[in-house]
């Protein structure tokens, strides 16, 4: 795994870049399984449940299964203001694309903060950018505060490239703004098992 580069003055921890380990006693889903593999074709894929159901487990089972580089971020509630987010997010894409998403954290270091919908566009620019797909798994989003505008509108802008997907996993109800803006116009697809993906 690539060292990411920081941009904040706090120290980020690193064990939120890392998937959680599988134990060895786990049960496979191939069924759950199957279906991630299809939302790898789509720029976004929602893992919703009940806490204690084994969705980071599951997510990171199937992540072991990939070859195409997948990016883990675990999130909580002090992650909620829009700078450390994107310290995170880029934090994380580093450890599968070192140097990714230069311009962006440029802007991050700024002395005076930019607009979030500067960093969501540049963010969006150089994530379309790459040479290779990557997966974007944020775990426990639901811990975002429901407040925090801004980092929902950043995902909101973000989201949709298709250079790579990006897993959301996290408890019902999640991720308020996914029927809202852009996916106004796409018809939710509803999976069995507690899985949404979105076309």
């Amino acid at each position: 795994m690539s060292e990411p580069t920081q941009t904040s003055q706090n120290p980020l921890l690193r064990t939120k870049l890392h998937c959680p380990v599988v134990p060895k006693d786990f049960l496979c889903r191939p069924r759950l399984h199957d279906l991630m593999n299809l939302g790898l074709e789509l720029p976004l894929t929602l893992v919703s449940a009940p806490a204690g159901y084994g969705k980071s487990l599951l997510v990171s089972d199937w992540v072991a299964s990939q070859s195409v580089p997948c990016a883990w971020l675990s999130l909580d509630a002090s992650d909620s203001a829009v700078d450390l987010f994107v310290d995170y997010l880029l934090a994380a894409v580093e450890t599968v694309v070192p140097g990714a998403c230069p311009q962006t954290r440029r802007m991050a270091q700024a002395p005076e903060p930019l607009p979030t919908a500067v960093l969501s566009n540049s963010l969006s620019n150089e994530l379309d950018a790459l040479t290779s797909p990557v997966v974007l798994v944020l775990d426990d989003y639901h811990r975002i505060r429901g407040e925090s505008e801004e980092v929902h509108e950043l995902m909101r802008s973000c989201w949709c490239t298709r250079q790579g997907a990006c897993v959301l996993c996290g408890d019902a109800p999640i991720l308020p703004w996914v029927r809202s803006g852009r996916t106004s116009r796409r018809p939710e697809r509803p999976c069995s098992g507690g899985w949404r993906s979105q076309p």
